[in-house]
């Protein structure tokens, strides 16, 4: 073979950049793929390809003409019967995304059940993961939200009852009514006792409810909560076992969630509970998130052991309140403050309005944080400042470069001294010598990210 013609040839890639082609691509487009050649037909057949089952409204749907609908997706019962029979074995995960027609939401769950009851034994033993969201929130023009129920609800539980050995499970926006929600996650306690590591349940109920059935997951290490599922009692129930596995409580704020909190002090549980709370689980790290397009700010959790901050909605910024009173309860324990995903609102460029000044209170006033995410705009300036501010604990420091503005319009301060003024004012009029100084602090590998480059951060906490 002509050396120019090996080069190019699709037959020579290996096996792992070929299932990571393919993974990228829906159902039908990795078919099409299959028939390049032998070795793209193999690799459509590799179990890495099949381990995540994703139901949304386009899938193994097809359009059909009604007298009063007009077109609208039908779901095909025979082609999710197939895909099941051939690659189920295979599946780790099975994902609901939010499915507006409720019929075909319904019918999804019914072959997914009829599948599992038909076997004598398990048919999917890779299942690890289960996660459903329900569209609680129309499309529509004149959109809505309501919450689910009646035979989805029903048909939901018998569903969770026939999963087993499950270690990650996921649910969210159900909107029950409380009485609807009690026996909920009864028969997932008897199939995934032992084996359930990760929970999380957002805005299942519309109004404050308490899932007590989650103290008794012994493995459990992750929980995942709205304010309106916490209580006094649930915290003492969870610090109570031994051993205890818990180790990350997270409480994560939606547009959805005031649905169920009416004020801040009806999601805040009261600071004798949260000092019960260190003292029988020291080692519990508990995690304030919020979530989505929604302008309420986090409600904070006085005397908790919080050790992340995370804003990952694009319509919120830092504001005087939530900094100085994250900077209040949390000085000691706090570890990440972040602030994910690019903004959708307009940001100032004044320096009295932009939050330069409360993110280097923070950096000064919590000795242990490690990991700070800006994605406000500051000056050059201000990340100066920071790396003189902050303590050596801080080990992350993660900015947007479109949001930096190369200026210094810091007043000075009686603590500068007239050597680290001039070298400030000098050293922010490039972001060359900024980045070369904050690589002497964070590393050589240090740099300011593009937007591309911002939106894929995960954080680890």
């Amino acid at each position: 073979m002509p050396r120019s013609k090996r080069r190019g040839s699709w037959e020579i890639l290996p096996d792992i950049v070929i299932e990571q082609i393919f993974l990228s691509l829906t159902i039908p487009q990795r078919y099409n793929c299959s028939q390049v050649c032998r070795r793209w037909y193999e690799a459509f057949f590799s179990p890495r390809l099949w381990r995540r089952l994703l139901l949304n409204g386009r899938s193994f749907t097809h359009r059909r003409l009604t007298p009063f609908k007009g077109y609208w997706r039908e779901i095909d019962h025979m082609r999710l019967k197939c895909y099941l029979g051939a690659v189920g074995q295979y599946c780790r995960c099975i994902t609901f995304a939010p499915i507006s027609n409720y019929y075909n939401l319904g019918e999804f769950i019914k072959v997914i059940r009829y599948f599992l009851g038909f076997f004598d034994d398990f048919p999917m033993p890779c299942l690890e993961e289960f996660v459903f969201t329900f569209a609680c929130e129309t499309g529509w023009e004149d959109s809505y939200v309501t919450g689910t129920g009646g035979q989805i609800l029903g048909e939901l539980k018998r569903l969770l009852a026939d999963l087993q050995g499950l270690s990650k499970l996921k649910i969210s926006n159900l909107l029950l009514s409380v009485c609807d929600a009690y026996e909920l996650l009864d028969d997932v306690v008897e199939n995934c006792c032992d084996t359930l590591k990760e929970l999380e349940m957002l805005n299942c109920t519309k109004n404050a409810f308490a899932p007590t059935a989650v103290t008794r997951f012994s493995a459990l290490r992750t929980l995942v909560l709205s304010p309106q599922h916490l209580s006094r009692s649930l915290l003492l129930e969870l610090v109570a076992q031994q051993p205890l596995a818990l180790e990350l409580l997270s409480i994560v704020q939606d547009r959805h969630t005031k649905l169920g909190c009416d004020d801040e002090a009806d999601s805040a549980i009261d600071i004798g509970t949260w000092a019960q709370v260190k003292h029988g689980a020291p080692g519990l790290r508990v995690r304030l998130e919020c979530r989505g397009i929604t302008d309420n700010d986090l409600a904070i959790q006085e005397g908790a052991p919080v050790s992340a901050v995370v804003y990952d909605t694009p319509v919120f910024k830092v504001v005087p309140k939530s900094v100085i009173q994250i900077t209040d309860y949390y000085r000691q324990s706090l570890k990440v403050y972040a602030h994910l995903g690019l903004p959708r609102i307009r940001r100032p460029k004044s320096f009295v309005d932009r939050a330069d000044t409360l993110l280097v209170l923070l950096v000064r006033e919590c000795p242990n944080l490690g990991t700070l995410v800006i994605r406000d705009r500051v000056s050059t300036a201000t990340l100066l400042v920071i790396r003189s501010e902050a303590a050596m604990s801080l080990r992350t420091l993660v900015v947007r470069r479109k949001a930096v503005i190369l200026r210094c319009d810091w007043p000075r301060s009686k603590e500068w001294t007239n050597e680290f003024y001039d070298h400030l004012r000098m050293t922010s009029r490039s972001y060359d010598d900024v980045e070369r100084e904050l690589k002497k602090r964070f590393g050589t590998s240090w740099k300011m990210l593009s937007d591309r480059e911002f939106k894929r951060i995960r954080l680890l906490t």
